[in-house]
């Protein structure tokens, strides 16, 4: 859907592909697949941060990312609040971080 508005307006098509990897730019690989150096290291705190939980890091997809409100830790037993709201907190704040480097990237050139 990404690729077909970008598509649409003059000038701005090459906004379609991503400048670093040359692939079709989708929320997925916005968020989990694009390797530019700040989404590694903002992965690499938010997995150091989670592993003072004691728990194995889930890791992250776009369905955990969409339904990060949902996790929950120790389903066959009594659900883990705390780890269920750091693991929210945490996915949520780097979806946020890798938001504001987005929009600096587009706000860097002129256009809508």
């Amino acid at each position: 859907r990404l690729v077909k508005q970008w598509l649409t307006i003059p000038q701005f098509e090459e906004r379609a592909v991503c400048g670093k990897c040359e692939c079709i730019e989708s929320i997925d690989h916005i968020l989990i697949t694009c390797k530019p150096h700040g989404r590694e290291l903002v992965g690499q705190l938010i997995e150091r941060a989670w592993a003072k939980t004691g728990e194995e890091w889930p890791g992250v997809t776009l369905g955990t990312i969409l339904g990060h409100g949902l996790a929950n830790y120790n389903p066959r037993r009594k659900p883990d609040t705390a780890n269920n709201r750091i693991f929210a907190i945490l996915v949520m704040e780097a979806v946020h971080l890798w938001k504001i480097r987005c929009e600096a990237r587009i706000g860097a050139t002129e256009g809508p």
